[in-house]
């Protein structure tokens, strides 16, 4: 298995909000934070850090129930991490989405809140897994709004689902198969936001033997559309041999 990583400024923000977790050689998470002055990037990386102590023992003889439970766990700790710290006049409003993934040899399980995304390329088509939390996606999905009118919507940044805004968050968790030569993508929307699915898809078609090089261009594709947005990728790819 190859995991590359990588988070990036954007052509806009003065500042980095965004935040990335790896855990070799089975978890990868993303945060996209929230708030005033410092305080986005202070929950992204607190919601991670929370990740990663609650995580960094292997998953190994867990049955596919235990492994969704102990993702929950990790997100809803998150949750109540970055909400406490919320209670501080430095930090009051700030939150972040979370978008997490445990990579078993024929399963992805996973976590998730926000609009941060995971997808799956298998077969030259990319699947978007995770639903995003987002006023105008719930628009969508209930018809409101066609895909054009989503696209340039003005509020299509307002997120209906965050980690650390209340001291409970409902958690999103499943569990997608997967096999050699597919790949899994995480991201935050400073990617989606520039690059539509169908150029991300064309992406990875050309350049999923080579996830460093990936990760990069998909950065750069979208910084040339505009950057408008911090920018975080992961992308791990099934290798055949599991390690």
């Amino acid at each position: 298995m190859y995991i590359a990583a990588r988070t990036d400024l954007g052509r806009v923000r003065d500042g980095n909000e965004d935040s990335l977790l790896v855990i070799e050689p089975d978890v990868i998470a993303v945060a996209d934070g929230m708030g005033g002055h410092a305080a986005g990037e202070v929950a992204s990386q607190q919601a991670l850090e929370t990740v990663k102590s609650l995580l960094s023992d292997d998953a190994a003889g867990l049955d596919e129930q235990a492994v969704c439970a102990q993702l929950t766990m990790a997100v809803a700790a998150a949750n109540r991490r970055v909400y406490g710290l919320s209670k501080q006049a430095a930090y009051a409003g700030m939150g972040t989405t979370l978008t997490l993934a445990r990579l078993a040899p024929d399963k992805v399980f996973y976590a998730h809140v926000g609009d941060s995304r995971l997808y799956l390329f298998s077969q030259g088509k990319l699947r978007q897994i995770t639903l995003d939390h987002s006023l105008v996606a719930e628009m969508l999905r209930h018809g409101y709004l066609t895909e054009a009118e989503a696209a340039n919507h003005p509020r299509r940044n307002v997120i209906t689902r965050a980690v650390g805004t209340s001291d409970e968050v409902k958690i999103d968790c499943g569990v997608v198969e997967w096999q050699a030569g597919d790949a899994v993508l995480l991201c935050t929307d400073g990617l989606t936001s520039m690059l539509e699915d169908a150029q991300i898809e064309s992406l990875l078609a050309d350049g999923a033997s080579d996830p460093e090089a990936l990760v990069q261009r998909l950065i750069t594709e979208a910084n040339a559309r505009g950057g408008k947005d911090n920018i975080t990728v992961i992308c791990a790819v099934h290798g055949g041999a599991f390690v």
